[in-house]
């Protein structure tokens, strides 16, 4: 209790860096090839015991997802899009030769551990509980094959703002030298390894006074890719607000709240297109006024304004006044944090005892 009430008031206060704290518990599901899943299980979350030789360390069998469950005005927390992160989650598992879950049963798990952790839930303005799935190849063996066994585990991280620069906006480095992903790729997945090789880039980027890496293609096309962990969009200007984001083309993850804000847009007014877009097409709009706004999306950050753009030595402002951003993230927080009932918003709910998680074996699909 001590624990939980001084990490909230660091949330509370701004202080707290985002991912720092995890909750004391987490949850827990194993498989094997001849026997499925088991049952899940609420465990503490000091530690995991693995072998050495377990395929995850040797050759990066590891997916993972991120979602947030949000504060209700009366009753449990509720979660967003699970069932968007539970399909991401079987596609990376698949590409990963990681065994898939059933949607409807690993559902009614994290509803599950979502409402025995709801006392983890932060209260204050602009909180969440991050819940962070994680799915990993175990086998303790050495060799590239596919992992006869795997271990599937929960945590949950109460927290704040992600960026600490708040609404003002990031700065980003536009550099070819180092690229995220690339045709043919994994790009699209969820896995271990696409952030890893993002981490030194990102670093020398900050070295130099920006916040993230606007990924691009390569150094002759340079079409652009992702804001750091983020999913691209660009205003242009014209009778009527025009979105474009960099389409799903086997680079660009398929973010939720990318998904959420094209779902959203026609509603508001906002045209919205998903096309290949080039760095040279990005600055010579923002120098003309072309482009009006620029931000980044994701599930840690929610929607995060680009103040600028540097590339070769030049640094290019975004000039506009943020206002679709603002009018998609308030649309967004609403959902979030409504009194009112949403379809998207689902509410965490105990076990459900009669699913088959009180079987030994688990409907599974592995590829």
């Amino acid at each position: 209790m001590a624990q939980r009430k001084e990490i909230f008031a660091r949330i509370a206060q701004g202080k707290l860096e985002w991912g720092s704290r995890i909750s004391d518990k987490m949850l827990s599901m194993n498989w094997t090839r001849s026997a499925g899943w088991t049952a899940p299980r609420i465990v503490p979350s000091d530690k995991l015991t693995l072998s050495p030789a377990a395929m995850v360390f040797h050759y990066g069998m590891a997916v993972f997802e991120g979602l947030k469950a949000y504060p209700s005005h009366s009753g449990p927390p509720r979660l967003f899009r699970p069932d968007l992160n539970i399909a991401r989650l079987n596609a990376s598992a698949k590409r990963m030769a990681l065994p898939t879950v059933d949607p409807t049963t690993f559902m009614s798990a994290l509803r599950g551990f979502v409402h025995a952790q709801a006392e983890w839930v932060p209260q204050s303005p602009g909180s969440s509980l991050y819940i962070r799935p994680t799915l990993i190849g175990t086998d303790p063996k050495i060799g590239v094959r596919h992992s006869d066994s795997a271990l599937l585990y929960v945590l949950a991280a109460p927290g704040g703002s992600f960026f600490s620069s708040g609404y003002d906006g990031v700065r980003l480095v536009a550099d070819p030298t180092f690229v995220r992903s690339w045709p043919g790729g994994v790009g699209h997945y969820k896995t271990g390894g696409n952030y890893a090789l993002t981490i030194a880039p990102a670093k020398q980027a900050q070295d130099r006074g920006f916040d993230q890496i606007l990924w691009l293609s390569d150094k002759k096309e340079r079409k652009v890719g992702e804001v750091g962990m983020m999913n691209a969009m660009f205003v242009f200007d014209g009778p009527s607000p025009h979105i474009v984001t960099p389409r799903l083309d086997g680079t660009i993850l398929p973010g939720i709240t990318r998904q959420s804000i094209i779902d959203l847009a026609p509603g508001l007014g906002i045209e919205i297109e998903e096309r290949d877009i080039w760095l040279d097409e990005v600055l010579q709009g923002l120098r003309d006024g072309t482009i009006t706004e620029a931000f980044g999306t994701g599930t840690a950050a929610v929607i995060t304004p680009i103040r600028s753009i540097t590339y070769d030595g030049v640094e290019t402002f975004v000039k506009g006044n943020g206002e679709i951003g603002k009018l998609l993230r308030k649309t967004l927080n609403d959902i979030f944090y409504s009194k009112q009932p949403h379809p998207w918003m689902i509410p965490a709910a105990p076990f459900d005892t009669k699913t088959s998680f009180s079987e030994r074996k688990v409907s599974v699909s592995y590829a």
